[in-house]
């Protein structure tokens, strides 16, 4: 065989197994896709398995599975792939987001708030760790550690609604109405059009005897939300 024969061939072998790799990373990023897309649960369940299978130690599989489910409601088998998912990566601070809304679904809130905790120690400036574990301290009614946690995503954004909505419940199981009715009429200056801000400053106002605000506040409910 001549040398210029056997060069050719050496290129073509290359050509080849290049193109295999460029299918072979096509149908692995549709894989991805699909086990991370949300319109369609049960094909994203069916995706990530696969994906799991083929890669037993994919975390981003086990995280975009235990979304599915959550969104099922399979809360159980969520917080299954939650745990697998921080074995594997224990600094993955998602996981510990998403497994710590899976305890404060079922109900239970000690465990909520040591995930969230979990996660503020890896990523200090996630907001929603602390919108989390302001919820769960909440719902465990303690008050002021709830308004801690909205005063520091309110540092971390001081444009950040959500904030002053949790900061607003949070004073208004306190009992400190007025508080609470400034900050729901914070979270409506930075974002009028959000409805449950009107019926949050509307349970306030009736709370506090306001009457006829409560009913002006409600009807801007029924407006924002049809």
């Amino acid at each position: 065989v001549r040398p210029c024969s056997i060069a050719k061939y050496k290129f073509m072998l290359r050509v080849i197994s290049f193109c295999i790799g460029l299918i072979s990373l096509s149908a692995s990023t549709w894989a991805n896709a699909d086990c991370d897309q949300v319109f369609d649960i049960d094909r994203s369940i069916r995706s990530c398995t696969k994906l799991i299978k083929q890669s037993p130690k994919h975390a981003f599989a086990y995280n975009s599975r235990a979304n599915a489910y959550a969104a099922r409601g399979e809360i159980e088998r969520a917080i299954q792939d939650y745990d697998e998912q921080i074995r594997i990566n224990p600094r993955h601070d998602y996981a510990y987001n998403g497994r710590g809304n899976a305890y404060a679904t079922l109900g239970e809130f000690d465990r909520a708030v040591q995930d969230f905790s979990s996660q503020i120690a890896i990523n200090r400036r996630h907001l929603f760790a602390y919108s989390g574990r302001g919820t769960a301290y909440v719902a465990k009614g303690e008050y002021d550690r709830a308004i801690q946690d909205c005063e520091a995503q309110i540092a971390i954004n001081p444009r950040h609604a959500y904030a002053y909505a949790g900061r607003a419940s949070a004073f208004a199981a306190k009992g400190e109405l007025d508080r609470a009715l400034q900050d729901y009429s914070k979270q409506i200056e930075i974002n009028p059009r959000h409805p449950h801000a009107y019926m949050g400053r509307a349970r306030v106002n009736l709370d506090a005897g306001h009457a006829a605000l409560a009913l002006a506040d409600a009807d801007k409910f029924l407006a924002t939300h049809p």
